[in-house]
C-alpha cells in the first residue's frame, strides 16, 4: 500500500529558489487541494503551512493561527511568499538571459 504523504511537495525556499521553481510548487500545491474532496476550505491554509519548510516556514511563523486557519487561509500565506518571490517581468528576465550568454562568452 502506497503513503498518502508521499505524494507531497514541501517547499523550503532556500536562497537558490528562484521565482519559477515558487509559482510551480505553488500551482501543485492549489492542484492538490482542489483535487483533496475531504479537505474543508477553512483547513486550506493549515494544509499549506505543513507543506513548508526552512525559510518559506519562517516567513509565515509569525501568523498567528486565527489568520489562516480560516476560509481563505491559504491566500493570506501565499501572499507573504509572494512578496518575498515576486513574479519578474519579462523584460526582467529578457535582461538576466541576455548576461548569462555574455558571461559565457567572456569565459570562453
Amino acid at each position: 500500500m502506497t503513503d498518502p504523504g508521499a505524494s507531497l511537495r514541501h517547499f523550503a525556499g532556500g536562497d537558490e529558489v528562484d521565482f519559477r521553481e515558487y509559482c510551480r510548487w505553488r500551482q501543485w500545491a492549489i492542484n492538490k487541494m482542489n483535487v483533496m474532496d475531504k479537505l474543508p476550505t477553512k483547513a486550506r491554509g493549515s494544509f499549506v503551512r505543513t507543506l513548508l519548510q526552512g525559510k518559506a516556514l519562517e516567513i509565515v511563523e509569525h501568523l498567528k493561527e486565527e489568520e489562516y486557519q480560516r476560509e481563505g487561509g491559504d491566500l493570506v500565506i501565499f501572499k507573504l511568499l509572494d512578496q518575498r518571490w515576486p513574479q519578474k517581468d519579462r523584460s526582467d528576465e529578457m535582461g538576466e538571459h541576455i548576461s548569462e550568454i555574455f558571461s559565457l562568452k567572456s569565459t570562453e
